[in-house]
């Protein structure tokens, strides 16, 4: 796992870096879906003009603008007068992001870099510490980092999008591991784990705080997720059209088809099962005899088990609970991050192929519907009992 870094310096070098690769990603994309326009209207991916405007105008809100950055007392204006109304996710509806009239994409880029010059300028300041009543004259630790965790996940949110236009995903990106080995089941007796609990990452969500006691009663996990293979077995099985299977919303999804599309792409032998939805996981579990492991018993193998760890980062996996919020919830300074998408989502763990390494740490709470399938996204089983 790569931490999120400590000093100024480094941290300057971090965002260089990162920058570096969020701009590679986007280097082949085709002229025309530079134009929002013209990009294909899809309901879980947003106009790759946008996610880079967006990110500059993420940084520039949270670390630049906010009033206990800039002791000016108050939220400064952007430097960008089109900004607020293009590139603010919370305001700006989905639907909208491909009618709106953009600047140039060299414009957009331009916004970009003058909004990274002024970071370089801020890091120069130095870094205080995490207190309470904020800071002056530097950058706040718990703002850069989320600056940082933001554009990480949307670097694997553009992989995303190139995987749903069926264009290809650059080689310099990381691929899937095979599986050279049959999945055993790892034995855990169980007991006490605090969920959110990682005193060496710096940086939490605020989905992830403050730490909550569980208490785990002894399981048996897979080593390994499910295959490509083993899942295709299931999708051409008679099982698949058993509604006993299913859960009711499984079978409604599965009557409906809302999203074939993304239902098992990846079909090479040896690898993660990709694109597979909640429902279907947790069907092909019904059919299997086993189960879907909850939230808790995936941290507690993840932080107990360097070999469960070890098979972690090809695909996120589904867990058998929704995302809800720890007792004692408070939302961060991203005050929509979290709060709105409890209990109508669903909790995955890990880590895909694609994800930052920053990103790959046990305690972290992705969540999506149960429905969606174009992510990076698989499951592995429980013993029943």
């Amino acid at each position: 796992m790569d931490s999120f870094p400590q000093d100024a310096i480094s941290l300057n070098e971090a965002l260089q870096i990162q920058r570096k690769y969020t701009l590679n990603l986007y280097a082949d994309l085709p002229t025309p879906l530079w134009t929002p326009a013209s990009v294909p209207y899809l309901a879980h991916i947003n106009p790759p003009l946008w996610e880079l405007g967006h990110i500059a105008w993420f940084q520039e809100y949270f670390v630049l603008r906010q009033p206990l950055a800039n002791g000016a007392g108050s939220l400064l204006p952007s430097c960008r007068a089109y900004a607020d109304t293009l590139f603010n996710s919370n305001t700006v509806a989905h639907n909208d992001r491909w009618t709106n009239r953009y600047p140039p994409r060299v414009e957009v880029l331009n916004y970009m870099q003058a909004v990274m010059t002024r970071l370089c300028e801020v890091f120069q300041c130095g870094v205080q510490a995490e207190v309470e009543d904020g800071y002056a004259n530097g950058l706040h630790k718990r703002h850069a980092y989320l600056m940082l965790a933001h554009e990480d996940m949307h670097q694997e949110a553009l992989v995303m999008t190139l995987a749903a236009l069926n264009l290809a995903v650059p080689i310099f990106v990381p691929h899937p591991r095979a599986q050279y080995e049959a999945a055993r089941d790892i034995e855990f007796a169980g007991g006490a784990i605090e969920l959110g609990r990682h005193d060496a990452q710096r940086f939490h969500f605020d989905n992830e705080l403050p730490p909550m006691l569980a208490y785990v009663r002894p399981f048996s996990i897979a080593s390994q997720p499910v295959t490509a293979t083993e899942f295709a077995d299931f999708q051409a099985s008679a099982d698949y059209q058993n509604q006993n299977c299913w859960s009711a919303a499984g079978n409604g999804w599965r009557v409906s088809q809302r999203n074939p599309a993304f239902e098992l792409k990846t079909t090479c032998p040896g690898f993660a099962a990709m694109h597979v939805n909640f429902f279907t996981a947790e069907a092909y579990c019904r059919a299997a005899n086993r189960r879907l492991p909850t939230e808790a018993e995936w941290e507690f193998a993840a932080v107990n088990s360097p070999e469960f760890w070890s098979s972690v980062g090809d695909v996120w996996e589904w867990t058998a609970s929704p995302f809800t919020p720890y007792v004692g919830f408070k939302p961060g300074i991203y005050t929509e991050y979290s709060e709105p998408w409890f209990h109508t989502h669903q909790v995955l763990k890990g880590a895909s192929f694609a994800t930052h390494p920053r990103m790959k740490y046990p305690q972290y709470r992705n969540f999506f519907k149960p429905e969606r399938a174009d992510m990076f996204c698989g499951f592995r089983t429980c013993l029943v009992g």
